[in-house]
């Protein structure tokens, strides 16, 4: 079986020290147009691939189609942009790769660049031996991510019946390891309703001895609106049908989360841990602000309140029509003016068959190389998969090549060799096994 030897981990690495220092930041755009260069070489000189800019709103995404010796045809999804570095409590200068005690330090190690490299890199290797790839691949690399992939769908909905058309699954190279250190697949993800309350009742806050009782509190009037979609007693939302079309887990899905250890600290059922995690919708009160939060006291009535809150939600839900309900359920004070309702994000929930035959195929791939693999039905973030899942209507896998204490979006961002080099030998495995495969059964 394939191993990562000592003269391609230099190789590898110089390759991904290359690619972090160009930064690629979402929010900025610094080293965009840099990093785009470093795919686009890449993907010609050691992929033999074409390459196709797809234009968005900011950054565009990368397309390229590899074509195999079959029919069969897997989308490779991954991003290249990443989020800023605060320089704070970086213990190595944030855009150099540093190698410390078996981990390659640097922002976008983990999230996304190492994870792409990897992919990238076992495409690359497999090529080098064989000369030509057992299956078609297409590979979709875009540059929104981190700003909520604000326009994938419309990307998706563009190319679905040309660029984007007969594909059999795909594979979504992001997120992390098990808490064990264990590689997982993940079939799905929770979905996402953010949304902003807010409340004005005068022009200036007042002072409360000479307005109290006569002059609204605009932070009491919103804890009023909260508490009409929200029960704080019994932990339940209160918006109409709320949970009306969630999907139970299936005998199979149960099976698997008995499989899924604990996280450190935590007691209990494994299962009923796992189930709040991936069965079971939020509520989440994210931020709220009003009046003084100074240190000392000032004795104020606010004028202004608002609260940001954002629901997590399940299979079966759809947050288009949560949206509505909510706007229905504050219908009257909406049309008086009371208050006002922002929406912040909306992202459908994803979710992959447990039956799909790739599946198991995909399991063994990842035991061959690292031993043992579990399954997480559903992830309990959220990611937009639903446009690979509902608009192209193929089954998705997600698959995670960085360790679970990889510090994402945060300091000190890193992926350990062992889980670099891993995925680069998952992918070969993979290529190799479908070559063995049609080798024997054209």
């Amino acid at each position: 079986m394939f191993k990562v030897n000592g003269n391609q981990i230099e190789e590898f690495k110089l390759y991904l020290a290359k690619f972090i220092a160009l930064k690629g930041i979402s929010a900025t755009r610094e080293g965009v147009v840099a990093s785009l260069k470093f795919l686009t070489t890449f993907i010609k000189e050691q992929l033999n691939g074409e390459v196709e800019l797809l234009p968005t709103s900011t950054t565009p995404a990368i397309y390229t189609e590899l074509r195999g010796k079959n029919s069969e045809t897997v989308l490779l999804y991954g991003h290249y942009d990443v989020m800023e570095a605060d320089d704070l409590g970086w213990q190595t200068p944030p855009f150099v790769l540093t190698e410390i005690a078996g981990r390659y330090y640097g922002r976008g190690c983990g999230d996304n660049k190492g994870q792409l490299l990897a992919q990238l890199l076992g495409i690359a290797t497999y090529l080098r031996e064989y000369g030509e790839l057992p299956i078609n691949l297409k590979i979709l690399i875009e540059g929104q991510e981190e700003q909520g992939s604000r326009d994938l769908n419309k990307l998706v909905q563009k190319y679905q019946t040309s660029l984007l058309a007969d594909i059999d699954y795909v594979l979504v190279i992001d997120g992390s390891k098990n808490v064990n250190g264990k590689n997982v697949i993940r079939l799905g993800n929770r979905g996402l309703l953010a949304f902003e309350l807010g409340v004005k009742v005068a022009t200036r806050d007042l002072h409360s001895g000479n307005f109290g009782n006569v002059s609204e509190n605009a932070a009491l009037k919103l804890i009023g609106y909260l508490n009409k979609c929200y029960d704080f007693r019994t932990k339940r939302v209160k918006i109409p049908e709320f949970y009306a079309d969630i999907q139970p887990a299936t005998t199979q899905e149960l099976e698997w989360i008995k499989k899924l250890p604990l996280p450190q600290g935590q007691t209990g059922s494994n299962v009923a841990y796992y189930h709040k995690l991936m069965f079971e919708p939020t509520f989440n009160i994210n931020g709220m602000q009003s009046g003084y939060t100074g240190a000392k006291l000032k004795t104020i009535i606010p004028h202004k309140a608002f609260v940001r809150c954002d629901c997590r939600l399940v299979w079966g839900q759809r947050p288009e029509l949560i949206r509505r309900q909510l706007e229905q359920l504050y219908h009257e004070e909406l049309a008086r003016g009371e208050l006002e309702i922002k929406f912040l994000a909306e992202i459908a929930p994803s979710k992959t068959d447990s039956s799909s035959p790739y599946l198991m195929e995909l399991v063994k791939d990842i035991r061959e190389v690292t031993g043992d693999c579990l399954i997480e039905p559903i992830m309990p973030g959220t990611v937009p998969n639903y446009v690979w899942t509902d608009t192209l209507k193929v089954p998705t896998f997600t698959v995670s090549f960085a360790n679970f204490d990889q510090n994402n979006h945060s300091v000190n961002e890193n992926i350990s060799r062992h889980a670099f080099w891993n995925g680069i030998e998952i992918v070969y495995h993979f290529l190799e096994r479908k070559k063995r495969y049609y080798g024997t059964n054209i």
